[in-house]
């Protein structure tokens, strides 16, 4: 529990989820394991791309100091994508101006909108 603390302060998570707030008590998504958010890993990361946005969040038992953040396919800018040890890589800004970058494994966003040409 501690070490999600850390990770919170140190991802900037908090200023994400106050720009790109996500209200569903419940949201679903995938357990999406070595994503980074500007530049830390967070444990338990889940990922879900609906119409409206890429929505992250984690569940916990013990309490969450993550809102889920959902942001909007407007806001995800500069994506590219890159091949780490086997496994394909997608990273994009977030914002304009940035206050954000996101490292994920491709599979978990190859649907998404920003994907498509």
């Amino acid at each position: 529990m501690f070490l999600s603390y850390i990770q919170v302060w140190l991802s900037g998570w908090k200023a994400l989820a106050e720009r790109y707030p996500y209200h569903d008590a419940h949201p679903e998504g995938r357990l999406a394991p070595g994503t980074k958010v500007n530049g830390v890993g967070i444990i338990w990361l889940r990922v879900s791309v609906l119409p409206s946005g890429l929505l992250l969040f984690v569940r916990s038992l013990f309490g969450n100091p993550f809102p889920p953040v959902l942001i909007p396919w407007s806001e995800i800018q500069k994506v590219e994508h890159s091949d780490v040890f086997g496994t394909s890589r997608t990273s994009f800004q977030i914002g304009t101006p940035s206050i954000g970058k996101v490292w994920i494994s491709t599979r978990y966003v190859e649907n998404a909108s920003f994907m498509r040409p």
